[in-house]
């Protein structure tokens, strides 16, 4: 279920990314949001999956809650790249006085 369902969910939120990237006003910062997102979801996952494989040799509810920590943190990453990118973005290019508004 996790193989086939992550599979769809990341062409799901690929394809959102790009459609995000393709309608932003700026597509600079929409682009180094979105890479910055994946970027932050991959190093969540990382650090998650790092963390609770040792608890995998508990069988198959261990295999589920890694299923569903990778998940949630791969989420919570990607939360935490682009928010901190679009911010230090905008923080910069504001300080500059690219952007009226």
């Amino acid at each position: 279920m996790f193989r086939v369902g992550g599979k769809i969910l990341i062409v799901v939120a690929i394809a959102v990314d790009v459609l995000e990237i393709i309608i932003a006003e700026d597509h600079l910062e929409a682009a180094l949001v979105s890479l910055s997102g994946w970027a932050g979801a991959a190093a969540a996952s990382a650090a998650f999956s790092a963390f609770w494989t040792p608890a995998d040799v508990a069988g198959p509810w261990a295999w589920a809650g890694h299923g569903v920590g990778m998940l949630v943190s791969g989420g919570i990453g990607y939360w935490v790249g682009s928010s901190t990118t679009r911010y230090v973005y905008r923080l910069v290019v504001q300080h500059r006085g690219q952007i009226q508004g």
